[in-house]
């Protein structure tokens, strides 16, 4: 009786083994399918990642998130503050200042960053962006006293002349770039950029004041000389944070 009850045992012992060797071979499969080789190493570097831009564009920042080692979607905006003042410029005789300024030129972008080379951060980068705001304003205005004939005009009796370029809408957007990947020991990377926006095409006015208000009948001119006024360059810097 005993060595019947001692045989019953060995089997359904032997019975679970073999059981729990099958089951444990179907989870292996499983999750071998589940998790790609790919996904996982994403996730070793940071599939996530937030950094801060600084370029052409202006001020930013981007939100990316790799699908798998060679394809990353980036999310992001930036805005422009920019003003400058050029001088020694002339209107035909007359010695000018010209100041130029951006107008809250504000934009945000969705890019794809495809990775060709496995274990290279050289990417090349095509998108869309879309420019909430994006209008140029350049003012031209004496920088002295003008002599017509016996005639003396100050600077403030002569006037000014401003032309305006408005490319609010949806621009293309094509770059190339390099990633200094982050790792998991040191999550932060640098990346630099290089492409362009091809922007609308902009809506171009110009306007003036006093004895330049003329200009204005010089608008269609204007119009025609700017339409082609539509590559946008950036070159940028950013500074991210991998997790």
């Amino acid at each position: 009786m005993i060595k019947k009850c001692m045989f019953l045992i060995a089997c359904l012992l032997s019975a679970n083994a073999m059981i729990f060797a099958q089951v444990n071979a179907v989870t292996s499969d499983s999750v071998a399918v589940a998790v790609p080789d790919t996904l996982h190493r994403a996730a070793i570097r940071g599939a996530n990642k937030v950094a801060v831009i600084i370029g052409t564009q202006g001020l930013g920042l981007d939100v990316s998130r790799k699908v798998n080692s060679f394809l990353a979607i980036r999310l992001g905006g930036s805005y422009l503050p920019f003003s400058t003042t050029v001088k020694g410029t002339a209107l035909g005789d007359i010695n000018t200042n010209v100041k130029v300024k951006s107008k809250d030129f504000v934009n945000a972008h969705l890019v794809a960053d495809f990775y060709p080379f496995k274990k290279a951060g050289f990417r090349l980068s095509p998108g869309i962006g879309y420019f909430f705001h994006a209008k140029g304003e350049a003012k031209i205005t004496p920088d002295a006293n003008y002599k017509w004939n016996d005639v003396t005009l100050t600077p403030e009796q002569i006037g000014s002349s401003t032309g305006t370029l408005d490319w609010n809408g949806v621009a293309a957007f094509a770059s190339a770039g390099y990633d200094f990947k982050a790792t998991r020991k040191f999550p932060v990377s640098i990346s630099l950029e290089l492409g362009s926006y091809y922007l609308p095409a902009p809506e171009a006015h110009m306007t003036g004041e006093k004895l330049l208000s003329e200009n204005s009948s010089n608008e269609a001119q204007f119009r025609r000389n700017t339409k082609n006024y539509r590559w946008l360059p950036v070159l940028q810097l950013s500074l991210g944070y991998a997790f």
